[in-house]
């Protein structure tokens, strides 16, 4: 169906349920029904599928009565639901009370997913129906994939892939999607959390960890401020290394390098000072070199001068602690926004 026609076919489907009218005017533009189309305005359409009519005049549905959703005597602000969503709750709600899993109550939990694919428990029972019937969640992936694009923050999308892959036990191609859908130009959503926590989960629980420190590089060069990038190879080296002092040493490296592009940048500075833990920032020369360097500059990145401070409390005595008040007091002038914290 083309796409401008999309829209009124599936209202002109509701239509047709309650019985055609002569629209005033003439009748020119009154649809005629055949068993495998819909005209409008004179062209031939595909029928819409069954499950975008009403369901009340389906014979297929016959034998469920309608469970309304139940407000109360007296709700105070009853929402105003769409005719269509409120059919197909009424249904699902009567199926959902006997525990039907058959066909069409997977069919009429796709329906309200279109409909609000926010809503966990027709995902969870759409996941109930699937394994009953013993269908393939293969092809239950390809689906959820068509939707992700429309949805990428919907936390019940992305759950729900994540059980599709363990009923697939991992074998599935899902490192490529993930590259493709962090990467993707249209979605423009390289930090999307709910991608990256999927990520992590996949990588840790397959063992895919082969690509991953070339593919946060990759994203940086991208986007060099891509704090999800970061935070990614921050994992890999957490759970893929012993963060051995040479370990770490080399990473505040790396973050050095990127700090060198762009100063200011505190995904980066985050990173060295996660880097850091455990061990005392003063004895990583290299770490030291570059804080005295940042700080010598005519401006200072306000992350130099907190990472001085830090260091010179980290010296301890008086007079260290009372440079690294000066240091704090600069960061009042220089970083206004955050003055009250410094």
């Amino acid at each position: 169906i083309p796409a401008p026609h999309c829209t009124e076919i599936r209202s002109l489907g509701r239509e047709l349920a309650a019985g055609p009218q002569i629209p005033r005017g003439g009748t020119e533009l009154l649809p005629r029904v055949c068993a495998e189309s819909v005209w409008v305005r004179g062209e031939a359409h595909p029928c819409p599928p069954i499950s975008q009519m009403a369901l009340s005049t389906d014979p297929k549905w016959a034998d469920v009565q309608r469970v309304p959703q139940d407000d109360g005597p007296d709700p105070v602000v009853p929402i105003h639901y769409s005719a269509e969503f409120t059919e197909a709750m009424d249904y699902f709600r009567a199926l959902l009370a006997k525990d039907e899993k058959t066909e069409r109550a997977l069919a009429l939990t796709e329906r309200v997913i279109e409909l609000n694919a926010a809503n966990y428990t027709v995902w969870g029972f759409r996941r109930a129906i699937i394994s009953a019937l013993g269908l393939d969640w293969a092809k239950e992936l390809e689906w959820v994939t068509e939707l992700a694009g429309d949805n990428p923050k919907n936390y019940q999308i992305w759950h729900h892939r994540r059980c599709c892959i363990e009923a697939l036990g991992g074998k599935t191609e899902e490192i490529a999607f993930l590259n493709d859908f962090l990467t993707d130009e249209e979605l423009d959503d390289g930090k999307n959390y709910h991608a990256w926590a999927h990520r992590q989960w996949f990588v840790k629980e397959y063992g895919k960890w082969e690509g991953e420190l070339e593919f946060c590089d990759q994203l940086l060069e991208e986007d060099i401020r891509n704090n999800s990038a970061y935070n990614h190879r921050f994992f890999v080296q957490r759970h893929k290394t012993d963060l051995s002092k040479d370990v770490r040493e080399a990473e505040i490296g790396w973050a050095l390098k990127l700090i060198d592009i762009a100063p200011s940048n505190e995904s980066p500075w985050a990173y060295v000072r996660g880097m850091c833990g455990g061990h005392k920032m003063g004895s990583f020369p290299n770490l030291v070199e570059a804080i005295n360097m940042y700080n010598e500059r005519q401006v200072t990145p306000p992350h130099a001068l907190e990472f001085l401070a830090d260091l010179l409390l980290e010296e301890g005595g008086p007079e260290k602690a009372a440079e690294a008040r000066e240091q704090f007091e600069r960061l009042q002038m220089d970083d206004p926004i955050r003055a009250k914290f410094w």
